[in-house]
């Protein structure tokens, strides 16, 4: 709701800077340390940073756009993204040759689907930055097949977003009141002891 009253488009980083509980950071840090430490050393630490920071926020936008009330917290979006990224490098690398990292990845994808169906977590975030990463796997490959789709691929991802921010411009043209749900949050907000920041 402060996204379009307020304009507090900030959200779109910061939500996926906080978390839930201790237990969700921690499960969170787990991840990002098994997938980061591989693909920090593949990407170098700027492109790394960039395909974990954008795909967490396309992810934001899109839950956003699914459903403007609700409060998703969690770097799950870009852990997606990260995961989208390395099938697409693994691919290119003939990884999927070798059956034990096959196993991995069906093994690794299970467990992925089965918490994606979790009560409180969003498959919309999930899905939005597994293709986000997914796109920079094509973008940032060395396989020459694919480089003279760089072009298209860039101009898609570009596409993408302008058509995110110009639903989110037409769904904040029909904003409806949502005061009982500012109580909610500025409730769990002040639980979390970040009641300062309302």
């Amino acid at each position: 709701p402060y996204i379009v009253k307020y304009h507090q488009y900030f959200r779109f980083i910061t939500a996926s800077l906080l978390h839930v509980s201790f237990l969700h950071c921690l499960m969170n840090c787990i991840s990002l340390y098994s997938l980061g430490m591989g693909l920090e050393k593949i990407l170098k630490p700027k492109k790394y940073l960039m395909v974990l920071f954008t795909s967490s926020i396309v992810a934001n936008m899109i839950v956003y756009l699914v459903n403007s009330t609700s409060i998703t917290l969690g770097i799950s979006g870009g852990l997606f993204g990260l995961l989208g990224y390395y099938m697409v490098y693994a691919y290119d690398h003939g990884y999927f040759k070798d059956r034990r990292f096959v196993n991995q990845i069906i093994y690794m994808v299970i467990i992925n689907i089965y918490i994606s169906l979790f009560a409180n977590v969003s498959i919309a975030a999930h899905l939005g930055g597994f293709v986000v990463g997914i796109g920079f796997g094509f973008y940032y490959s060395s396989n020459r097949k694919i480089k003279p789709y760089k072009q298209h691929i860039r101009n898609a991802f570009i596409l993408l977003v302008i058509c995110l921010i110009a639903l989110m411009v037409y769904n904040g043209s029909s904003y409806v009141d949502t005061t009982a749900m500012d109580i909610v949050v500025k409730e769990y907000a002040r639980r979390v002891g970040m009641g300062w920041m309302y």
